[in-house]
């Protein structure tokens, strides 16, 4: 009997071109995290690290909270001013 083991993988979207993204957070904050980005997201952007983690191989990758905000996090890690 083959054993069911449910993926508990989730996304942490950065910002993203909608109408509710100047007034998530503030507009000075998103302009910060657009820029450091580049651009806003894109919701296919956050769509398609969905499908990766539903459709793919994902081995032992189980209970991960993936990122996809175009290096936001890493750059606020690191520090990057604007």
């Amino acid at each position: 009997m083959a054993v069911r083991r449910p993926n508990l993988s989730d996304s942490g979207p950065g910002p993203i071109d909608m109408t509710l993204l100047p007034g998530f957070a503030g507009e000075e904050i998103m302009d910060i995290m657009i820029g450091m980005a580049g651009r806003a997201g894109q919701p296919d952007d956050i769509a398609e690290a969905l499908v990766t983690l539903a459709h793919g191989r994902p081995g032992w990758v189980n209970g991960h909270h993936l990122i996809v905000d175009g290096v936001t996090t890493a750059g606020f890690s690191a520090g990057w001013k604007r």
